[in-house]
This record gives structure tokens, C-alpha cells and sequence, in this order.
């Protein structure tokens, strides 16, 4: 009985020393959006009225009111919450990104998505509330993060409404696309 437990015991043991929880890693597919219309105005620019008094930081999350976002990829749905807008280079941008973890990928049966459905809904960009699909098509490889330990992967050009738009110039943590809609 004494060798049993101690079997047991050892056992349980080695099975503590190799299960150790890790880090989980997240695959991070993350744009940066600028609006415009065919003038060339920025349909981001003042998207909430404390932004432009500047009350609220940008970068700061933009109320769900204004702009509402829900990822796909494969058939797998996820309300995605806290858009953000940024100022680059004199024009604001904004911040759409999802985040999939080992789950995830292991739904789409190990394989990483190539193609990610953006669906945003806002008045003030698109003119409407009707949901305008963004279709994005990324390099299932990505860079690691060494800081996070999150894998970065990047996008090689986007659709809206059958036109394709390219990407400006690849970022480490996004990618910035400048999308001219009929306004």
C-alpha cells in the first residue's frame, strides 16, 4: 500500500511540474482606419463633440452610440468594444482591432484566419445606421511582440463596398488604411 501511495505521490507530482498554466498568446489583427470623402475631409474628425474641445484625449474610447463594431472570421461572430481614434500625421484614425486566443484558432481547426470581417456601424462616417462590412486579408505567419508575447499579423489590402484600398505603410502594432468614400 506504501509503494501505491508513494507511486500516487510522485505522480501527481510530476504531473503538477509539467501542466504549469502559461501565458496565454493572443493573435492580434489591428487596423487603423482613416475616413474621407471624395473632397478629402476627415469624416473622423470631431466624431464626438468633446473631442474637438479638447475636453476627452484621442485615443480615448469612443462611445458605443457612435460607433459600433463586430468582428467575423470563419463563422465566428464577437462584439468588439472600445474603438479608439488617434491623430497620425494631421488626420485621425480609428483604432479597430481583434484579439484571438488558442481557442479561437482551435475552433477554425488550427488554421489561422486569412480573411477578417470588420463590421462598423457610425452616422457620422458612413451617413446611415446600415452596417458597412470591411473586408481585410492578412498573412496568416505574424511578428511576435517580445514585450507581450502577442503575435502581429499583417494585413496586405482591404475591400468596402467592392472597391480595394491599400495599405499606407505597414506599422509594427497596426495597419493604416485611408478609405475615400462617395460623400
Amino acid at each position: 500500500m506504501n509503494r501505491l501511495k508513494l507511486a500516487l505521490h510522485v505522480l501527481f507530482l510530476a504531473l503538477m511540474t509539467t501542466s504549469c498554466d502559461k501565458e496565454p498568446v493572443f493573435h492580434v489583427y489591428s487596423l487603423a482606419l482613416s475616413f474621407r470623402d471624395t473632397l478629402g475631409n476627415d469624416l473622423i474628425k470631431c466624431i464626438e463633440p468633446e473631442y474637438c474641445d479638447n475636453g476627452k484625449p484621442y485615443g480615448s474610447i469612443v462611445n458605443q452610440d457612435v460607433i459600433k463594431q463586430r468582428i467575423r472570421w470563419g463563422r465566428h461572430y464577437k462584439t468588439v468594444y472600445g474603438a479608439r481614434i488617434n491623430k497620425v500625421s494631421g488626420f485621425y484614425y480609428l483604432d479597430v482591432k481583434v484579439a484571438l486566443d488558442d481557442s479561437d484558432i482551435n475552433e477554425l481547426g488550427g488554421i489561422m484566419p486569412e480573411k477578417v470581417f470588420f463590421e462598423i456601424t457610425s452616422m457620422h462616417i458612413f451617413g446611415d445606421y446600415v452596417p458597412c462590412e470591411i473586408i481585410t486579408y492578412w498573412e496568416t505567419g505574424g511578428k511576435k511582440n517580445e514585450i507581450e508575447g502577442d503575435i502581429y499579423h499583417k494585413c496586405s489590402h482591404i475591400e468596402l463596398k467592392g472597391k480595394e484600398f491599400p495599405i499606407e505603410n505597414e506599422q509594427f502594432a497596426f495597419s493604416p488604411v485611408v478609405i475615400i468614400l462617395d460623400r
